[in-house]
């Protein structure tokens, strides 16, 4: 289960206004995977000015406040060792102040593509090919800064990984993929 799926577990949960006992079953369910994941994630959180730990909106709204600092978090890792691993090229420095804010924006369309993607049920899409996808767009990050060849064989592993998955996916993918594609011309 992502952990965007979870907050949006948590959101729908107090969007329909569960009873106790249907929010104590949910949050059984997401304790029961995040206190194992994160140390910091405690059952039965309670804020800062309660200690009632009662199954209500309250708590859901808490629980998926947690998530948004965890997910965040992760994001932040993966951006950071992302930019690590990016080749630098000190040689024209026009070029090169062009090529970094062509990166960088091409840098925001993917971390929101990766946010989009995280959006998309599980049933749609499963964690697994989540990953998978997110691996491709990392590798078509990697050889956009090669030669055309190897950026369009990115696309094409991309797009050949999407045409069974469903049109979430396609949908949650393809700005970023235009925008790589857009560099080749």
């Amino acid at each position: 289960m992502a952990t965007t799926d979870s907050i949006r577990q948590l959101q729908n949960a107090i969007a329909e206004d569960y009873t106790e006992d249907q929010f104590a079953k949910l949050f059984d369910k997401i304790d029961n995977i995040y206190a194992n994941r994160y140390e910091s994630y405690a059952v039965g959180l309670c804020g800062y000015y309660s200690s009632d730990d009662a199954a209500d909106k309250s708590q859901a709204q808490l629980r998926t406040e947690k998530l948004r600092v965890f997910r965040d978090e992760e994001l932040r890792k993966f951006k950071l060792a992302q930019f690590q691993s990016a080749p630098v090229n000190i040689t024209q420095s026009q070029s090169q102040e062009a090529q970094a804010a062509a990166t960088s924006i091409i840098v925001g369309d993917l971390s929101n593509t990766y946010e989009r993607i995280d959006e998309i049920p599980e049933n749609e899409l499963s964690d697994n090919d989540k990953l998978k996808l997110k691996g491709l767009l990392a590798e078509l990050e990697q050889a956009k800064q090669k030669d055309a060849s190897m950026r369009k064989r990115g696309i094409q592993k991309v797009l050949t990984f999407l045409a069974d998955k469903g049109a979430d996916a396609a949908i949650a993918a393809a700005p970023y993929i235009g925008a790589v594609a857009q560099q080749l011309f």
